[in-house]
């Protein structure tokens, strides 16, 4: 519901890096369509002039959110 703001958003703050929390924000933030979400998360992908790096959601019902993150997360220093 909020695409719009928020690709408005990154339009203005110009971020190096995007992090998009789970399927919901992922599937509305990358420009193409992929099957199954595992295939894109820890992976970054090139959006306009920011890059994009999906990972699992935080929840804390999520059986992948923390364990799987870890890794992920490892990438960002890349960006620093």
């Amino acid at each position: 519901n909020c695409n719009k703001f928020v690709m408005s958003q990154l339009n203005i703050f110009a971020p190096k890096l995007v992090i998009t929390l789970g399927e919901y924000a992922t599937r509305n933030v990358l420009n193409f369509k992929y099957d199954k979400f595992y295939s894109v998360v820890g992976n970054v992908y090139e959006v306009n002039d920011y890059k994009v790096l999906p990972i699992y959601h935080s929840s804390p019902i999520s059986p992948k959110n923390y364990n799987r993150n870890v890794e992920i997360f490892k990438k960002i220093e890349t960006f620093l």
